[in-house]
């Protein structure tokens, strides 16, 4: 029986690479990130036996919340925060990471930036010049802040 872990990767992996997701002949390397509290899993996707390889992880300062990708595929935005629903936290958080072409690997991207309350989601405009980041606060209307990606990761 398939768990509910192995499903959403191979879900993941039919969104992400369509055209492996249906037996084509696999050449480039696919790779799957999975976070649980503030460590972001990395893995290895073998298509092939539909199974997942843990490679590595990042330890972010506190749980993640969402991530994006870079449109150029070269930067990964993750934001992060101790708190949760109904619960305020402290520490709210915004890091970028460069993602190895060759092996997915992430390595930070310069130091993690402080955000005023618990971001809820993130995006990256069309031409990728602005990181979006809405947040919550503590009253009952979202706030969105905005930081601008740094200028090498727009090429």
């Amino acid at each position: 029986m398939i768990n509910r872990r192995a499903f959403t990767a191979l879900l993941a992996g039919t969104v992400a690479a369509p055209n492996r997701a249906w037996s084509q002949h696999v050449t480039a390397k696919t790779v799957f990130y999975a976070s649980t509290g503030p460590e972001l899993a990395l893995f290895d996707v073998d298509v092939g036996d539909a199974a997942l390889q843990k490679r590595s992880t990042v330890t972010l300062p506190a749980n993640v919340q969402y991530a994006w990708p870079h449109p150029s595929k070269r930067y990964l935005y993750v934001v992060s925060s101790s708190g949760g629903p109904g619960v305020g936290g402290t520490t709210h958080l915004a890091s970028a990471f460069r993602i190895d072409p060759l092996s997915g690997a992430l390595a930070p991207h310069g130091e993690p930036q402080s955000l005023p309350s618990r971001p809820i989601h993130t995006s990256v405009d069309g031409p990728a010049n602005i990181c979006s980041l809405p947040t919550t606060p503590r009253a009952t209307s979202p706030s969105i802040a905005s930081a601008a990606t740094a200028p090498s990761a727009n090429r």
